[in-house]
């Protein structure tokens, strides 16, 4: 059994026992490892589709990668609910709900959609790039400014925002 501890340290999966995550006195989510403290780190998503709570790289300020997290539920609720919520944050992609017209114009595409809370008109570049079918039904939307929407069932739109859509899925 020793020499299977020793393949998940070596390859740097991380337990409660190893990490504590916190919240700084700056607000900023922080780590403890040992005797070592991170006063900054920033979480990573390995599998942001198929496992979005599970291998979570966890990162310092230099960019240095200090482990994974195999899955969240292996730590208390209290760092489970900070480490949900920075993810929620750095991952934050609306729903696209409804699809009202999508226009070319310059090499872009202007999409004007009602998303979860309200309308939005966002531009895309490179739509070859930038509408990506995840799977069967799920479809990720990046706009000029980095943000990204999400589409999580194209069977449940409407068939007018379908057909808006479907000329610039490839």
């Amino acid at each position: 059994m020793e020499s299977q501890s020793n393949a998940l340290t070596d390859i740097g999966l991380l337990s409660s026992a190893d990490i504590t995550i916190s919240l700084s006195p700056n607000g900023f989510l922080s780590a403890a490892m040992g005797e070592k403290e991170y006063p900054r780190v920033t979480l990573s998503r390995a599998l942001p589709f198929s496992q979005p709570e599970g291998y979570i790289s966890v990162i310092d300020t230099e960019n240095k990668e200090l482990g994974i997290i195999k899955h969240l539920n292996d730590f208390p609720d209290e760092q489970k609910k900070l480490m949900r919520d920075a993810l929620r944050m750095r991952y934050f992609s609306p729903e696209i709900r409804e699809i009202r017209s999508i226009k070319e114009k310059m090499g872009y595409l202007y999409l004007d959609v009602r998303i979860e809370g309200g309308d939005r008109v966002f531009a895309v570049k490179d739509f070859s790039r930038n509408i990506r079918s995840i799977d069967a039904y799920r479809i990720i939307i990046t706009d000029v400014e980095g943000n990204r929407y999400t589409i999580e069932n194209i069977e449940i739109l409407d068939a007018k925002s379908r057909n808006r859509l479907e000329p610039y899925l490839l």
